[in-house]
């Protein structure tokens, strides 16, 4: 049995808002989170296989895209 850790409020909104665009891009990130927090954000989520790089973007895994889009039609589709 695994379980999953917990994602931070700002972790959660940036994921929201990746999946409710068309290539699951996380940026733009929210203008309140610079410098170190940003970082910080940013890099728990490849961690944890949320997203990935490519190419320089962040972007929703196809797995993270279809399980925030449970309850609806996923819009992301990542091009990898």
């Amino acid at each position: 049995m695994t379980t999953q850790a917990k994602l931070t409020n700002t972790q959660s909104a940036i994921l929201k808002a990746a999946a409710g665009r068309a290539d699951g891009n996380i940026e733009p990130l929210p203008a309140n989170l610079r410098g170190g927090a940003r970082t910080k954000v940013v890099e728990g989520l490849p961690a944890r296989e949320l997203i990935v790089d490519a190419d320089g973007h962040h972007l929703l895994t196809d797995a993270q895209c279809g399980m925030m889009s449970r309850n609806s039609t996923p819009r992301c589709r990542s091009p990898l």
